[in-house]
């Protein structure tokens, strides 16, 4: 028997396992027989809830009396259904006398500890400005906390890693884009930043704070950070627009103000226009990352000419309108489809990492296979052994759509039976009623949503 390595890789990746849209409604079947038709919207204490495709009221049918195929339906696919979430509480606030800091390392490179993170410094801080520090850090947690769609990460050993540098050289060298001011890496779950960021300056007392500081990408990368678990089946809309969102949130002396929020909303709305909104909720990661210009070939994109990269500040705030509005203006201004949205993606992250887990387990056994003495390697990516030989089996992509697709697999749910057209009709009615143009800035005057 000859098996094909490249045919079998090809496979691996894009192999289809036949399936239902998760938040598009399908029939139910009972035990007894009977049948509803339904979305789910989640799973809570051994029922799952449906919305009835006729009369759009909610039904929580325990999973013990739905037929085996619908229970296997919801092992696979459900997700836990969200708290309610009805607004932000009031000022979110986190005092200094609430932070506690460890210094679990010392000498060069010393390890400061708080309650959520790990900060890797390349230089001694003095206890008060590691203190100040901490509580942007830590009041980002507690807001992200009090979010509608909460905490989506888990940081490994317990607490999240910052690392802290000296100067952008230093920044840059260790990986840093040129042009930011900091910058989460997925790859490696590390927050990376410059002291020039944190407002820091080297004088004869050591790193004092100065009055060039701001949180702003502070909180944007943070929001990042504690969205990790999510990151990879979110639309690219989402995953900037949250933390614009929460960067622009108002913050003083160690409190975010969520009821200031629409005003410094409306105030940057004033000032940058926004991207088309209607390419913006489609766009897959290849293209944002390009500017919004498809890209030509597959891969990652070159680099942004000026007029491409021009369009990336356009892109997160139609990304930011985009996110207010489900946040408060959708449905019943409970963020209550965002919230089954996001979840639904949570629990594909989930299957994406299994996959990926399975995935190197097969590598790992196919480099055994290939190694035994009785199969050959003929050349080609082909290799031959005997038909009493079974080869490890490559596991199936879990989802009925491409790799780059799962982002906007769960589309459905924040649909919810409108299409495409109405939904963005309703949100910029919407924006525009709250004084939000969804066009945005003074250069973009008299012109019209592409």
């Amino acid at each position: 028997m000859i098996l094909h390595r490249a045919f079998l890789l090809l496979l691996l990746a894009w192999s289809i396992a036949a399936g239902e849209e998760t938040g598009s409604a399908r029939e139910w079947t009972s035990t007894d027989g009977r049948k509803i038709s339904g979305s789910m919207l989640g799973t809570e204490g051994g029922a799952v809830a449906i919305k009835l495709s006729g009369s759009g009221k909610t039904s929580k049918v325990p999973l013990s009396r739905l037929s085996e195929a619908d229970r296997d339906f919801v092992a696979k696919r459900g997700w836990a259904l969200p708290k309610p979430w009805k607004k932000w509480p009031g000022d979110i606030k986190i005092n200094l006398d609430e932070i506690e800091v460890e210094t679990v390392s010392t000498g060069s490179k010393p390890i400061y500890r708080t309650r959520h993170f790990e900060i890797h410094s390349e230089d001694e801080l003095g206890q008060l400005v590691v203190k100040d520090i901490a509580r942007v850090f830590e009041g980002t947690y507690r807001l992200l906390e009090a979010s509608p769609w909460g905490m989506l990460a888990r940081p490994k050993g317990g607490h999240f890693r910052a690392e802290l540098y000296r100067n952008r050289e230093r920044y840059i060298r260790a990986g840093g884009p040129t042009n930011s001011a900091g910058v989460y890496m997925p790859a490696k779950k590390v927050f990376m930043v410059p002291f020039e960021s944190l407002g820091l300056k080297e004088m004869s007392s050591g790193w004092q704070r100065t009055s060039e500081y701001t949180t702003k990408t502070l909180i944007h990368e943070l929001t990042h950070m504690m969205m990790d678990d999510a990151l990879q089946t979110l639309p690219m809309w989402l995953i900037e627009g949250a933390a614009e969102y929460m960067e622009l949130m108002p913050m003083r002396i160690g409190a975010f103000s969520p009821e200031g929020h629409l005003s410094a909303l409306r105030k940057h709305n004033a000032q940058e226009p926004a991207f088309s909104l209607n390419e913006t909720f489609s766009m897959d990661h290849g293209t944002w990352q390009n500017g919004g210009k498809p890209l030509r070939s597959s891969g990652l994109p070159p680099t942004l000419r000026p007029e491409t990269a021009a369009e990336i500040p356009k892109l997160y705030h139609a990304g930011l309108l985009l996110t207010y509005y489900f946040i408060h203006l959708d449905g019943d201004g409970d963020a209550a489809r965002l919230q089954r949205f996001i979840a639904a993606s949570v629990r594909n992250a989930e299957r994406i990492e299994t996959y990926r887990k399975d995935q190197e387990a097969y590598e790992k056994a196919f480099q055994e296979f290939i190694k035994r003495p009785e199969v050959q390697d003929v050349g080609g990516g082909n290799y031959r052994f005997p038909a009493s030989l079974k080869p490890p089996v490559a596991p199936d992509f879990p989802f009925d759509c491409k790799p780059e697709e799962l982002p906007f697999r769960e589309m459905a749910l924040l649909l919810d039976s409108r299409d495409k057209g109405e939904l963005l009709f309703q949100v910029r009615t919407a924006l525009e009623k709250a004084r939000l143009s969804t066009i945005g800035g003074k250069a973009a005057e008299g012109q019209q949503e592409r």
